[in-house]
């Protein structure tokens, strides 16, 4: 169980990866939009924002990194390697700078996503149920649906797709 914790961030991040992998495409910004995801959450609720906002807008900052990375790439022509390299780097510094390099403390209901469990003090981590919950819709939306047959046929060829 404790491995499966351990692993649920970087499945989760896998499952979106692998979308832009079978495009043809790479992200390495990924990692960083992550981490000022999770650093935004508790300033937000350290703020004082209800969590049910502060979660609103945390997928607000996620969608706001992917949207600059996919501007830059789709609209001006730029190389996805260096251009998502060069995010990385530019969201870890806003990162920091929302942090000054401290931890930021809060204490809420929202914790239960990241340290409850299903079942008792023995039962199933939440993040693993919410992990493999993504893993399957990343499944169905890949093997099952035209969206999935139209993502498998641009990594196949762009320009023929």
């Amino acid at each position: 169980m404790n491995v499966l914790r351990q692993i649920t961030l970087v499945a989760i991040m896998a499952v979106g990866e692998a979308f832009i992998i079978i495009t043809g495409g790479i992200d390495l910004s990924v990692g960083s939009t992550m981490t000022l995801s999770g650093i935004m959450m508790a300033f937000f609720v350290a703020s004082g924002v209800d969590p049910t906002a502060a979660l609103v807008l945390t997928l607000g900052v996620g969608l706001l990194c992917g949207l600059c990375n996919s501007l830059l790439i789709v609209k001006l022509n730029l190389n996805a390697f260096i251009t998502t390299l060069a995010t990385m780097n530019i969201i870890k510094g806003f990162a920091y700078l929302v942090t000054g390099g401290l931890p930021i403390k809060f204490d809420s209901y929202i914790n239960f996503i990241g340290n409850g469990t299903i079942g008792g003090a023995d039962g199933v981590p939440v993040s693993v149920i919410i992990m493999f919950a993504v893993i399957i819709v990343g499944h169905i939306l890949l093997n099952r649906t035209v969206f999935g047959k139209k993502v498998f046929a641009v990594g196949g060829n762009e320009r023929s797709a």
